[in-house]
């Protein structure tokens, strides 16, 4: 169990960062797999090129990255999952509705300030960041009533 509310949040959006940035590699492999020049079969790679080029080796290689990229991506956002539910059921119990949204904006969407701040329509950033501080606050004192 985490003792500091903000450093448990902060694991939580950096997940979120952390599946942003595997499926951004998955993509970039499957960009590299739509070569015209490849044939895929469930069971071989094909090319239109001559074999000493090396490609349907280097496709091979590509397609066991993207499967432990997939595999890694799906733990990923398991993992996610189960600390957003757990984190939102803490988060239900702060009194302060104008808490909750800040800290489910900030955390859970992984909205910036700027955005947060463009949802909220405020044009005071202290407040916000104040507004966070007592959320924090608020979050800390119902993780530690358990």
């Amino acid at each position: 169990m985490y003792i500091n509310a903000r450093e448990y949040l902060e694991d939580i959006r950096q997940q979120g960062s952390e599946i942003k940035s595997l499926r951004r590699a998955l993509s970039a492999i499957d960009k590299d797999l739509e070569a015209s020049a490849i044939n895929y079969d469930p069971n071989s790679i094909h090319t239109n090129v001559p074999r000493k080029d090396g490609l349907e080796e280097l496709a091979f290689k590509h397609m066991e990255r993207r499967d432990r990229i997939i595999k890694a991506l799906e733990s990923a956002i398991t993992e996610r999952s189960e600390a957003i539910e757990e984190a939102v059921r803490y988060i239900k119990k702060i009194e302060s509705e104008a808490q909750k949204e800040v800290l489910l904006l900030r955390y859970i969407d992984s909205k910036s300030w700027p955005e947060i701040m463009e949802i909220r329509e405020c044009d005071d950033i202290r407040s916000q960041y104040k507004l966070h501080e007592r959320a924090l606050e608020a979050l800390q004192k119902t993780m530690t009533i358990v």
